[in-house]
């Protein structure tokens, strides 16, 4: 059964994690989250420019 950090044929897919928490203390000291949904969009649009740069920067060596 292939994970889903592996290539069809068993190798090791490069990949990079982050861990991020979405409890914040607000101005006002009292603590709050952050609006996940805009979070997540905007990591999907990051996601797929770092992996692009990476990509041109591996066809480029």
């Amino acid at each position: 059964m292939r994970r889903d950090n592996e290539s069809h044929d068993g190798q090791p897919l490069l990949h990079d994690c982050l861990v991020l928490s979405v409890k914040v203390r607000r101005t006002d000291g009292q603590w709050g989250t952050l609006r996940t949904r805009t979070l997540l969009e905007y990591t999907v649009a990051l996601s797929e420019l770092y992996n692009q740069c990476v990509l041109e920067e591996i066809c480029t060596a």
